[in-house]
C-alpha cells in the first residue's frame, strides 16, 4: 500500500484541504462490459488469514483500476464514529442550520488519512445494478455533507488505499483478498458492523 500520510495540519483541517483527486462520477454496467478485466466498481474482501492488520475483516470498494497506473478503493466497513458537521464545516460558508447535527466517518483506508470522500448510493429506481456515486472535490464534499436532504445511506470516509502497478494483481493472487460483484444491499445495507461477515458468505456462494 502506498503510505504517504499528510503531515502539520490537524486531522480536520486536512479533511476540509481535499483536492479534486476525483471528479464525481458513477460506473455504469455498461462502461465495466466495456472493460471486463477491469476490477474498476468491485469489492474486495479481505481473506480470513489477511496478514496486513489494517486490512483485517475489511471490504473495499473499487473506484478505480488500471493496469499501468494501480489501483484506488475505499474501506467501507470500518467506522472512526460521530463527526460533529459544525467543526467539519467551520470556515466553509456553510450557514448555520446546515452545521447541526453529526454525521459517521469511516476508515477509508491508510493512505492520506485526511483525504475525504463520499459514497453514493445509485439513485432510486435506477435499474441494470447501477453503481455507486464517489464524490472527492471539496466543492461536492462540502457540499454533500452539509445538505440536510443528503441521501441516508451516504458513506463518509476518510483516507483510502491504494496500490501501485500489479501490486492488487500480486495480492489478490497469493489469496489476501477476493473479488465479488459489488452490491447494493451489501456496502448501503446500514449494518456495516456485519458487512464483512456477510460479504464472505457472498464469496463462498459465488464460488
Amino acid at each position: 500500500m502506498w503510505l504517504t500520510p499528510a503531515r502539520g495540519e490537524s486531522y480536520l483541517r486536512q479533511a476540509l484541504g481535499v483536492a479534486g483527486l476525483l471528479a464525481l462520477f458513477s460506473l455504469t454496467p455498461a462502461a465495466a462490459e466495456q472493460h471486463p478485466a477491469t476490477l474498476t466498481g468491485q469489492l474486495l474482501v479481505a481473506a480470513d488469514a489477511m496478514p496486513d492488520p489494517r486490512f483485517q475483516k475489511t471490504v473495499i470498494y473499487i473506484v478505480n483500476y488500471d493496469e499501468k497506473g494501480g489501483a484506488l478503493g475505499l474501506v467501507v466497513n470500518q467506522p472512526l464514529g460521530d463527526m460533529p458537521l459544525d467543526k467539519l464545516l467551520n470556515g466553509t460558508g456553510a450557514d448555520a442550520a446546515r452545521k447541526a447535527g453529526q454525521i459517521l466517518a469511516r476508515y477509508g483506508g491508510p493512505v492520506e488519512p485526511s483525504r475525504a470522500f463520499l459514497l453514493l448510493p445509485p439513485p432510486p429506481g435506477a435499474t441494470g445494478n447501477p453503481a455507486p456515486a464517489v464524490v472527492a472535490t471539496l466543492d461536492n464534499v462540502i457540499s454533500m455533507i452539509g445538505d440536510e436532504d443528503r441521501p441516508e445511506q451516504l458513506i463518509f470516509t476518510l483516507g483510502y488505499a491504494g496500490w501501485s502497478p500489479g501490486q492488487l494483481e500480486a495480492e489478490i493472487a497469493t489469496g489476501n483478498w477476493d473479488v465479488i460483484p459489488f452490491d447494493e444491499a451489501l456496502v448501503f445495507g446500514g449494518e456495516f458492523e456485519q458487512m464483512w461477515a456477510r460479504a464472505v458468505l457472498r464469496r463462498a456462494t459465488d464460488l
